[in-house]
Formats: structure tokens, C-alpha cells, sequence
């Protein structure tokens, strides 16, 4: 075999011919175990015999095993075992991982909330690069999008929001962690894109005033979200008011 594009190198592996009238057949019996997901790799019982005389084979010699797939994470497993020497042929067979379903919410930690709050996002605020989800019996952290997701509500809004956190994948079935909340705080309009329209003197009083269009991260605010005042002076010291009309 000779690698080509991104490979390189060449491996030779001897392949031994047999009469098709020497050739035989085997089975393969996948033990009945239950197993459950604890972070490390799971193999049943895999038993693979000569199909006439029921003697159990000899792996590496006689047959090998070739999986398709993570033997580790919660989900079916499938393998193939392909025949050696006078034993030929493939069977393909699987298995199954169940999640680790954990039943308190309480053997989950759910820490790194920051207790000064957040800065308000009109998209929603989300706190999911600060979590940290450990599973407490074994210390291990979980991964945001395959071990759990997290839902809000009242995210949008400046005030306290609140969070769940629910499993999936590897701890799917697992009781929800609710009733967590952060702080959300008012962003300041330093970074916000504003355009005001030029205003052509027509001699009329009063009339001078453009309507700003504010803009953050793309999002256009409504005018209830700020006020605005109108001075007559570039140094703006000279407000303009009910009792102070532009003349």
C-alpha cells in the first residue's frame, strides 16, 4: 500500500491464499451486558466461534475486530469483525452505551456566574463561556452542546434573567438544574453608531431638530431607549427648550 496527495509511505502486508474448499465459516454472539456511560471505553462480550464445530476463535489469529465508532460515549456502537486465515467473510454487529442518567440535581455543580453581572445585548445576554458543569461523583466537567445546553428567559432585558441547564448526550434523562439567574446591566452608548440628517435653514423657528437613528451591534434601538437634547452652540451650553426656541 502506497499512500498518495496528503499521504506518504508504504506499508507491504503479506496476504495468505487458501483453497475456497479449506475455507470456513464463523459466528459472532455479542454478550447481553448493560452497559452505561463512565467516561471510559466499553466492549461487551464479544464471542466469535467456528459455526460447524461451536470452538471459540482466537482474535488477531483467526479474526479481527474493526469499530466503527466511539466506544466511549453514550450511543450504538458498531463493529465489524472480519475473518482471518481460513475463516472468511465479515459480520457486521453492535451495542449499545446508555447515558449516565443522574436523577439529583444537586451532584451537579453549576459554578462561574458573575455576581457583578452582565452588559445588556439586545440579542439576548448568554453566560455559557463563563459556566462550568461538573459532575461532582467523578469530578468531571462537563462540555457545553454535547453533555448539556442552556435555555433563558428574560435574557433581553435589563434586570435579573434566568438559566437551565439540561443534559444531553452522554447524561441525557438527567434531572435539570433550574433556577439559576444573573444580573443584567445597562450598556453604555460609547460603542453605539449614531447618524443625524444635516438640517437646511428655512427661517422658521424651532424646526432644527433631526430624529438620531442609533444603532448597537446592528441592532437599531426605539427612541423610548434614550433622550435627546438639542443645544444651538457647538459648545453646547445653550439648551434648547420650550423657553429657548431656535428663532
Amino acid at each position: 500500500i502506497t499512500g498518495k496527495g496528503n499521504f506518504t509511505g508504504t506499508r507491504e502486508i503479506p496476504v495468505k491464499v487458501v483453497d475456497k474448499k479449506d475455507l470456513k465459516k464463523f459466528t459472532v454472539t455479542v454478550g447481553k451486558e448493560k452497559l452505561t456511560y463512565n467516561g471510559e471505553q466499553q466492549i461487551p462480550t464479544i464471542t466469535v466461534a467456528d459455526k460447524s464445530s461451536k470452538a471459540p476463535l482466537t482474535e488477531g489469529m483467526d479474526y479481527i475486530i474493526v469499530y466503527g465508532g466511539n466506544t466511549v460515549n453514550a450511543g450504538t456502537v458498531k463493529f465489524t469483525v472480519v475473518g482471518l486465515g481460513i475463516y472468511s467473510g465479515t459480520v457486521a454487529k453492535s451495542y449499545k452505551i446508555k447515558p449516565l442518567v443522574v436523577k439529583d440535581s444537586s451532584l451537579m455543580a453549576v459554578d462561574g456566574v458573575n455576581a457583578d453581572g452582565y452588559v445588556f445585548n439586545s440579542k439576548g445576554v448568554t453566560i455559557g463561556e463563563d459556566l462550568t458543569v461538573t459532575y461532582k461523583t467523578t469530578g468531571d466537567v462537563l462540555t457545553e452542546g454535547k453533555d448539556y445546553k442552556i435555555t433563558y428567559s428574560n435574557n433581553k432585558k435589563v434586570g435579573t434573567a434566568k438559566y437551565t441547564v439540561s443534559f444531553l448526550g452522554n447524561y441525557k434523562g438527567s434531572k435539570a438544574v433550574k433556577g439559576g439567574t444573573f444580573k443584567i446591566n445597562p450598556t453604555g452608548l460609547f460603542d453605539a453608531k449614531v447618524v443625524l440628517a444635516d438640517q437646511i435653514y428655512s427661517g422658521k423657528p424651532n424646526v432644527y431638530k433631526s430624529k438620531p437613528i442609533v444603532d448597537i451591534d446592528g441592532v437599531t434601538l426605539k427612541a423610548s431607549n434614550y433622550t435627546v437634547e438639542y443645544y444651538k452652540d457647538a459648545a453646547m451650553t445653550d439648551l434648547i427648550s420650550s423657553k429657548n426656541k431656535v428663532s
